[in-house]
C-alpha cells in the first residue's frame, strides 16, 4: 500500500473572497479563504462559511 501525500495550507490571515454556495443559494456571498488543501495535485480550498463553494473572485 502506497502512501497518500496530503499538504494542508493555512494563511496567517484569511483572505477575503466572493463564492458560489451553489444552486440551491440565489446569489454570490462573501466569505473567508483559510487556506488550501493540496492531495495528489488536486487542489481545494478551506473556506469558513461554505465549505464546498467555488470562489468566484478576491476581494480587495
Amino acid at each position: 500500500m502506497e502512501a497518500e501525500e496530503i499538504i494542508i495550507r493555512y494563511y496567517g490571515k484569511p483572505i477575503p473572497v466572493m463564492v458560489d454556495p451553489g444552486k440551491n443559494h440565489p446569489r454570490h456571498e462573501r466569505d473567508l479563504l483559510l487556506g488550501w488543501i493540496d492531495k495528489e495535485g488536486h487542489k481545494s480550498p478551506v473556506l469558513k462559511s461554505f465549505p464546498n463553494a467555488k470562489i468566484m473572485a478576491k476581494i480587495e
